[in-house]
């Protein structure tokens, strides 16, 4: 008989990653996991507090500051693991910077869904990105207490 394992993560809402990055990449390109099944070419895991959300969570792992750490402390490969991940230091938020890291990926997320459905073009779409960007860098900066801030490309 087949046996089901772990089953309270089955269509739940994550956040996911490539499992092999560009190696010319500067980020690390996570994004949030809608209600779906799991596959190993995107891995996948789940926020296990209340004040630890999903859309928190990628907006971290999207920054600057943590992919450098990542590759400086924890994996300098262009493979990442779910074990990679674990090792990253999260800051648990006050609930106003959970509010306002919530805000810069809901603003993220509009601009994406503006540019596929044609609302805007390309090179608006990255430009605002691009600004997003520079605050989240600067957010996250401030979150870990960190005095040098500095950005990718």
């Amino acid at each position: 008989m087949p046996v089901v394992r772990n089953k309270e993560y089955f269509f739940k809402e994550g956040f996911c990653w490539n499992n092999v990055l560009n190696p010319n990449s500067k980020y690390i390109k996570c994004r949030l996991k809608s209600v779906s099944i799991h596959d190993v070419a995107s891995m996948s895991l789940f926020p296990v507090m209340d004040n630890v959300t999903a859309k928190y969570i990628v907006c971290l792992l999207n920054s600057w500051f943590l992919f450098k750490y990542q590759r400086t402390f924890i994996n300098n490969t262009v493979n990442l693991q779910v074990n990679d991940f674990k090792q990253m230091p999260i800051i648990i938020p006050s609930n106003d910077e959970l509010k306002m890291f919530e805000q810069i990926f809901d603003d993220a997320f509009e601009i994406k869904k503006n540019f596929f459905n044609g609302k805007i073009s390309k090179k608006e779409h990255d430009e605002k990105l691009k600004e997003i960007q520079i605050i989240l860098d600067k957010e996250v900066y401030k979150l870990y207490d960190l005095s040098v801030y500095e950005v990718g490309d």
